[in-house]
Formats: C-alpha cells, sequence, structure tokens
C-alpha cells in the first residue's frame, strides 16, 4: 500500500513527472466519458517506455523520462500551434470548436510546455525509492 509518507518523500521533479502523467490519464478518461477511446489508449503505449524504464531502472529510466518530457513539449507546442491557428484563420472552423479554444486553453498548452521543459532538465534527479513488488 502506498502511504503519504512515501508520496511526501518524492522530490520535485518525480512529483511533476507522476503530476504529468496524471493529467494525460485524466484527459483520456475524460475522452472515455464522451466515448471515444482513441487518447487513452494512444497515451498508454506512449507511457510503456515510461514503465520499462522504471523496472529497469538507472540509466532507462533517465531514457524514458528525457522521451517523455521531448512528447509533453511536442503536445504542448502542438496545442499552442493550433491555438494560434484558429485565431489567425477561422473559417471552416466548427463554432464549437472554435470555442474550445479560449485563454483557458492557452494557458494549459503553455504550462505543459513548461512542464516537458523542466522534466527534461530534472530528468537526472527522478528517482523511485521502491519497486512496484514492494509495494504491498
Amino acid at each position: 500500500m502506498i502511504h503519504f509518507q512515501d508520496i511526501k518523500n518524492l522530490n520535485r521533479a518525480t512529483s511533476i513527472l507522476i503530476l504529468s502523467i496524471l493529467l494525460l490519464l485524466i484527459k483520456g478518461l475524460v475522452y472515455i466519458f464522451i466515448g471515444v477511446i482513441y487518447p487513452l489508449g494512444i497515451g498508454l503505449l506512449l507511457l510503456l517506455p515510461l514503465l520499462y524504464g522504471y523496472l529497469k531502472a538507472g540509466k532507462k529510466l533517465q531514457k524514458a523520462v528525457k522521451y517523455w518530457s521531448v512528447l509533453v513539449i511536442c503536445y504542448g507546442l502542438i496545442r499552442i500551434l493550433l491555438n494560434v491557428f484558429i485565431y489567425a484563420d477561422d473559417s471552416g472552423v466548427p463554432s464549437g470548436a472554435y470555442y474550445q479554444f479560449t485563454v483557458w486553453y492557452g494557458l494549459k498548452s503553455i504550462s505543459y510546455v513548461i512542464l516537458g521543459v523542466y522534466l527534461f532538465i530534472q530528468r537526472k534527479e527522478i528517482s523511485f525509492q521502491q519497486k512496484l513488488s514492494d509495494i504491498n
């Protein structure tokens, strides 16, 4: 069982990594509620290298976190580009999609880029003290 003390002892970089994973899983679950399973499936596929890096530990974990941080940066940049394209040329965009590109959307996109850059810089600081088999 995971105890609150174990979560409290995680360093900042590890907490940010867990946050980025949770954000992806929450987004996938939101799409499941509207009947689309693809985002969660793709997200889980993208998480496989992180799981492999975690199980192998050491240098593999750092490479997996580097991979993950680049994916998070790319995701944020694509969201920013979509936001710019929608505001630059809104012809042909359905009104339902147009109103989803709000200031909040832009701020979330920028936060993904910042999150990914932070993970990329701090990837060597990420470590997990316990293995999955140690957690009861």
